[in-house]
């Protein structure tokens, strides 16, 4: 285990993701702080789960770092930006252009095939539609769902909607990929399938990935884990060459700090 503190990448100036001192406070009479004085730090092509107890802050945590709500206190930077000096037209510019997002309930468009949800992101960036579909089916191609395309949400498996999902949060090459709970609904099966796919693309494409997840499973495919209890960093976890004794690791402090295990 390492202290929090450490998990600056040696060398790397600017991190892809940075939480500085932040925390994050709910309610007006009645206060909540769901996130104290968290940092964090995500570099360039780092693979990171985080986990902790129901309540622990790891979710909102995630939330911080897309900008989908604002800290109470403390910085918040992607890619050397600051997060709170964006205006909102701005803010949402840059969720769409470079960040990607995977949930645990997919949030795929049911009216629409699985390419057309591939290619929503850049729909929005009103692209050129041939090049939409060149890009999503090489995207397809390379995730192993080329052959449901034209088909419908209800149509396919469920990790073949995750890794619809997944084509989707990334399609338009983002600099940071979120996921949460991304194994969440899938059976262990389609649940091991999508964190290979997790896996390849950070290897191969090099992009910084942040999965929150309470499997230990599922977390045992990320090279580095923060465990997060009471809303900051309670230790961390580097793996190894490998998998099975970096799973079994993650257990021992799953059962320190409480939280699931599966």
């Amino acid at each position: 285990m390492r202290n929090a503190m450490s998990s600056a990448v040696a060398g790397q100036a600017t991190p892809v993701l940075a939480l500085e001192n932040v925390s994050k406070i709910y309610g007006d009479t009645i206060k909540v702080k769901a996130v104290d004085r968290l940092s964090l730090q995500v570099g360039v092509g780092e693979f990171v789960a985080v986990m902790g107890p129901s309540g622990s802050g790891k979710s909102t945590a995630l939330n911080l770092a897309s900008g989908i709500i604002a800290p109470t206190s403390g910085t918040v930077r992607v890619g050397g930006r600051d997060l709170a000096q964006m205006s909102e037209p701005q803010a949402a510019a840059f969720r769409r252009d470079s960040l990607g997002f995977v949930f645990q309930d997919f949030n795929l468009v049911d009216t629409l095939t699985i390419q057309e949800n591939i290619m929503l992101p850049l729909m929005l960036r009103r692209e050129d539609p041939d090049q939409m579909r060149r890009r999503s089916r090489t995207i397809a191609e390379r995730l192993g769902i080329e052959q449901v395309l034209d088909n419908r949400i209800y149509e396919v498996s469920g990790g073949q909607a995750q890794r619809a999902a997944i084509a989707r949060a990334i399609i338009h090459g983002p600099e940071l990929l979120l996921a949460d709970e991304p194994t969440g609904n899938l059976d262990s099966a389609s649940a091991e399938e999508v964190m290979s796919v997790f896996s390849a693309l950070n290897e191969q494409a090099g992009v910084a990935t942040v999965v929150v997840t309470h499997d230990a499973r599922t977390a045992s495919w990320c090279r580095r884990v923060v465990f997060i209890k009471d809303g900051s960093v309670y230790s961390e976890l580097y793996r190894e060459d490998s998998q099975r004794a970096f799973y079994d690791e993650i257990l021992n402090v799953l059962k320190l700090i409480g939280g699931g295990a599966r």
